[in-house]
Parts: structure tokens; C-alpha cells; sequence
């Protein structure tokens, strides 16, 4: 059970927006719990029950969603989406990660910004719809390895030797590791330590660990039933990504835009018999496999194995149907 007591998603002191994207909001709580979280209290900033400040000297919060109708709405929308899917969602947080990135105190304690480096790596990981994970000592220690096809480590220079010797236990068990060639080289204290030894992947950089992590996860069996293709002008990935199978034996798939401008993608599953037939599960409709999300836009979709005939100008029951005068 993973519970944010003080959930900071919408506004902080250092970010804070008036006119924040409703969509914003759907976007990052819809990515919270697809990664693992259950529940959460959203922060706000308080008044009286008349509106007034708490104390004279209040010169208030006006990024806060009691000023922010829209944002609340839009958020409440997103939670009774959340509970409505709760299984497929659930099943998003237990999926096995087949990709774990080695985490060491030691490294963080001495670098001033490890947790750049460590994201470095992970960011480019991320819009491949594989599950990440991370491995500390303890785990290597206290859990299966069965839980994980291969474990990265980047940039990590400083270990204790505790570290070493779970993961070189890990090695000498048939473990697979990809390291760059500037990690495990001090101990907590800067002093030199000896290196590992064993059936070891060096490769510098996080595009070269990452193409190598996703090859062997391939060779396992282990990487998405489904394809995403995407193009933007960003020139990068901006597309996160995830899909697990649900008790029909169909792909589930949650795609947010987390990027700044739109992003034209395209969904297929690997291999089909028939084709790709996509269902907006949001919507309740089948919709082309092709769409142009723009940013925070999320879609959340499933992918069955038969004949496709919808094509881009086909109805889009949202965007086609107005009930007026109301």
C-alpha cells in the first residue's frame, strides 16, 4: 500500500500556477497511481469558512485549488476514472520489472548530484514501455532474483563493500549486470577498491546501457506485446508509456503527452493475426489506431487482436456530438 499523506502534485511554494491545464492534473495523478500509488491527500492552502485569511498577516496562496474550480473538477474526474479501471490500474503496479538500476547510499552521500546521474539513465528508459525498477543491496539480499532480467549501473562510483558483495554474489549466481567504466571504482571513504570480477557488460553512456538492457530483456520474452511509434517536434520521446495484459487476453495501454507540444503516435500490437483494434476504455468506443495527443492529454486504451477499418476522420463521439441548449 503506498499512501502520499501530503500529496504536492497540483501547486508547491516553487511551483505554482493560477491558470494551471486542468488536464495538468489528470495527467500526474493518472501517472502516480499507473506507477504504484494507491491513495493520496492533496495538499491545499486553507481559509476560513467565509474565505478570509487565517491571520492578518496572510497575504494568501492564490495558485491553490481552492481558487482552481476547474483543476478540482478535472481531478475528481480522474479518481472516478482511476476507481472505475481499478483492476487494470492495480495490475499496472504489480507488473514485474525486468530492468532494475543499482542504487548505493554511498554514491549519493558523496556525489552532490548523483540523483541527476541516476536520472539520467532512468529518463532515457522510460518511454520504452518497459517497467523500471530499482536494486539496493538490501534487495539483492532479501528478494528473488527471478524478480528482474538484468541490473544497470550508472555512474555510481562510490560503493561500500557491502554493495560489492551482494551484487558480486548476484554475478557469480548467473546474474546479468551492465556497467559503465567509471562505476564501483571508490569506497564510501574515496579510497580505490578492487573491481568485480565475472560475467560483467561495460558500455559507457545511458543510450548504449539502455539499448543493451533492452536487448537482453528481448531475449528473455520480456518486452511490451505493443508498439508505439511517435513523431513530434521536440525531436526526443515525450510519450510515457506502459501496457500489461488483462483477463480477456488483451493489451491495456496508458499513454500520456508529457511533453510541451503535440505528439502524432501510432499503436499496434506485435505480431497480430487479424490486425490492431483499439478501444478507448475512457470513452467506451473503438478509435483509430493513429492520434494526435496533445500535451497532458492521456489515453487509455485496448488493444484486441482483430480487423481495423476505422480511419482518421471516423466519429469521435466527444469531439462530433453537442447537446444543446445545455
Amino acid at each position: 500500500m503506498m499512501f502520499n499523506t501530503e500529496s504536492h502534485f497540483l501547486s508547491t511554494n516553487a511551483s505554482i500556477n493560477l491558470y494551471l491545464n486542468p488536464l495538468h492534473s489528470r495527467a500526474t495523478y493518472w501517472l502516480a497511481h499507473t506507477q504504484g500509488l494507491n491513495a493520496s491527500q492533496t495538499w491545499y492552502w486553507s481559509r476560513r469558512e467565509d474565505g478570509s485569511p487565517r491571520n492578518e498577516n496572510d497575504p494568501g496562496y492564490a495558485g491553490s485549488n481552492n481558487h482552481q474550480p476547474r483543476v478540482v473538477n478535472e481531478l475528481h474526474a480522474t479518481l472516478m476514472d482511476l476507481n472505475a479501471h481499478s483492476e487494470d490500474i492495480a495490475a499496472f503496479q504489480k507488473q514485474r520489472k525486468p530492468i532494475r538500476i543499482f542504487y548505493t547510499k554511498a554514491s549519493s552521500v558523496n556525489k552532490p548530484k548523483h540523483m541527476d546521474d541516476v536520472l539520467e539513465l532512468y529518463e532515457s528508459l522510460s518511454f520504452e514501455g518497459v517497467p523500471l525498477g530499482f536494486v539496493t543491496k538490501d534487495i539483492l539480499l532479501n528478494e528473488s532474483p527471478s524478480d528482474w532480467d538484468v541490473i544497470l549501473v550508472h555512474k555510481t562510483q562510490f560503493v561500500t563493500q557491502a554493495d560489492k558483495d551482494a551484487l558480486q554474489a548476484y554475478i557469480n549466481a548467473g546474474g546479468k549486470v551492465i556497467m559503465d567504466n567509471v562505476s564501483f571504482k571508490k569506497d564510501e571513504y574515496n579510497r580505490n577498491t578492487s573491481s568485480l570480477t565475472g560475467s560483467i557488460t561495460y558500455t559507457s553512456g545511458a543510450e548504449n546501457i539502455k539499448n543493451t538492457a533492452l536487448s537482453i530483456v528481448d531475449g528473455f520474452g520480456n518486452t511490451p506485446n505493443v508498439e508505439l511509434t511517435e513523431t513530434s517536434s521536440a525531436g526526443h520521446p515525450i510519450c510515457l508509456w506502459k501496457s500489461v495484459e488483462n483477463s480477456s487476453g488483451n493489451q491495456i495501454m496508458s499513454i500520456i503527452n508529457t511533453g510541451k507540444v503535440d505528439a502524432q503516435i501510432e499503436i499496434n500490437l506485435k505480431n497480430p493475426v487479424n490486425g490492431t483494434t483499439v478501444k478507448d476504455l475512457l470513452k467506451g468506443v473503438d478509435i483509430p489506431n493513429t492520434k494526435l495527443l496533445k500535451p497532458y492529454e492521456l489515453l487509455f486504451v485496448e488493444l484486441r487482436d482483430e480487423d481495423n477499418n476505422l480511419g482518421l476522420n471516423d466519429l469521435d463521439i466527444e469531439n462530433d456530438i453537442r447537446l444543446f441548449p445545455n
